[in-house]
């Protein structure tokens, strides 16, 4: 019963961010949802399922989306892996901490795929991209995650607490 909720949770988000949030950008910038998502499974389930939950996530986003075919997928199942390991390691009822997590997810994640794609493609100044996109969409992601991440903490906890 968990799988199915979590794909659940994954097409919710991957249709949220693909049809009002990209039609309504807020700074010119459309949040990545999958990203928030990924994340906030990874450090309530761990690295194994983190990655699963990852590559799905990544897998649907480069269906859906433009661009670099592959690059969603690697991204999101490295950065689910990795913020898997988190999981015994951070208190989870504490907001502080998966907040920052947020954080440092959102910047590894357009790090990789600028340095995957952009830079090697498009001579990308770093500096600018952090400026005009990485950072305002950090605060946008820590406003979502503000909702997101305590709506999953619930749904794990109320249903599939071991």
């Amino acid at each position: 019963m968990r799988y199915p909720v979590y794909i659940l949770l994954i097409l919710i988000s991957l249709i949220l961010q693909i049809t009002i949030f990209a039609f309504n950008p807020v700074w010119g910038i459309t949040p990545d949802l999958l990203l928030i998502t990924v994340i906030s499974l990874s450090l309530l389930n761990g690295y194994r399922q983190g990655a699963y939950i990852g590559f799905i996530a990544g897998i649907l986003q480069d269906v859906f989306s433009s661009g670099l075919f592959g690059i969603n997928t690697v991204t999101k199942m490295l950065l689910g892996y990795i913020f898997g390991f988190l999981e015994k390691k951070i208190y989870h009822r504490n907001i502080i901490t998966p907040l920052f997590t947020m954080i440092l997810a959102t910047v590894l994640n357009q790090l990789l795929v600028v340095l995957l794609t952009d830079h090697i493609m498009l001579k990308v100044e770093l500096w600018n991209h952090f400026k005009e996109i990485i950072f305002p969409l950090t605060v946008y992601h820590l406003i979502l995650a503000l909702a997101i991440y305590p709506t999953i903490y619930f749904i794990n906890n109320k249903y599939f607490e071991e």
